[in-house]
């Protein structure tokens, strides 16, 4: 599986290792965003001539623009790293023989607490993903295959499998070549 897969994708099984390393490509992609986007941003302030007080004495259509920028952008980074959160857990919760909809249990309660403002939603939030995090963070998966896919040891097994068989295959065609055409009767008629 690819970054992309990785990142985007909702099929498959990911290891914990793989889901940790997701979580801080989710970080850093985080980062890199934010400071890119706040340097375009001081820099369009600057060439309107909008910044420390000067943003203050601006019209509101400027200050409109600001604002809005800041939010499209928040709205588009807030939604593209809940997809891939969404990704990461699911495969996650797939490697642990999970169907990916329990990710709703550890996201419903949060947004529940948030919108009832619920000291009782709060704690049930807070439990959820300290739950979260123990199950898909610390807990290994299934060993061998289940119903989202092949398990590491099936991976490693028919990856051997297959490599083992080329091997043999590639051998066998520089004998054949080497020896001529007599030579593929003797190799093949040996028992």
């Amino acid at each position: 599986m690819g970054v992309f897969g990785l990142l985007f994708g909702f099929q498959g099984r990911i290891k914990q290792s793989q889901w940790w390393l997701g979580q801080l490509a989710l970080l850093g992609a985080v980062v890199v965003v934010f400071i890119f986007w706040g340097g375009a941003l001081a820099g369009w302030m600057a060439s309107k001539g909008l910044t420390g007080e000067k943003l203050k004495e601006a019209s509101t259509g400027e200050q409109l623009q600001v604002a809005t920028s800041f939010i499209v952008m928040f709205a588009v980074i807030a939604l593209v790293v809940m997809w891939m959160g969404f990704a990461l857990a699911i495969k996650r919760l797939h490697d642990r023989g999970k169907s990916g909809w329990w990710v709703l249990a550890y996201g419903v309660p949060g947004s529940l607490a948030v919108l009832m403002s619920s000291q009782v939603l709060s704690l049930v939030a807070l439990c959820a993903k300290v739950w979260y995090l123990i199950e898909l963070g610390f807990l290994k998966g299934n060993t061998g295959d289940n119903q989202f896919g092949e398990g590491d040891s099936a991976d490693i097994s028919h990856l051997v499998a297959a490599d083992m068989q080329e091997l043999h295959r590639a051998d066998y065609a520089r004998k054949s070549a080497a020896a001529g055409p007599a030579a593929d009767a003797k190799i093949v008629a040996r028992p």
